[in-house]
């Protein structure tokens, strides 16, 4: 009970003095437990194992589309997410033309950096115009 009164106090004594350093000093000591610096990553502490996991999520998340791939991408969206999507049909007036998505490339700001399909918006800017009907579609 005394040493809470003394942190107290201290706390109290460091805000009527108007002295931020001390006040949060004290509170640290008080209030802020040290922690240990062990990494964990679903119960694994060894770095090298660690890496590794990461490496193997990353290449599996950041590779490149193929067929195959591609095909898993779509059986997900069709089984998965799109049979659980509940909503009004599509309108007429709400479909994507090639107008709006040539207003929307036109738009886009220069410098940024390219996305995955490594395209930078200068690029689809001052590209054929084949491009939007493609987009399009």
């Amino acid at each position: 009970m005394a040493e809470t009164a003394h942190y107290s106090n201290d706390l109290h004594e460091a805000l009527l003095r108007k002295s931020g350093q001390d006040f949060w000093k004290t509170w640290k000591s008080k209030f802020e437990h040290k922690t240990s610096n062990v990494m964990q990553v679903d119960g694994i502490t060894d770095s090298v194992l660690i890496y590794e996991k990461f490496a193997k999520h990353f290449e599996t998340v950041c590779s490149p589309l193929n067929a195959k791939r591609n095909n898993l991408i779509k059986d997900n969206y069709y089984h998965e997410l799109r049979s659980q999507y509940y909503d009004t049909p599509i309108t007429d007036d709400q479909w994507f033309d090639d107008k709006l998505i040539s207003k929307l490339v036109s738009g886009m700001a220069n410098g940024k950096a390219a996305g995955l399909d490594q395209l930078s918006s200068q690029q689809l800017k001052y590209s054929h115009p084949i491009v939007i009907c493609i987009l399009t579609n």
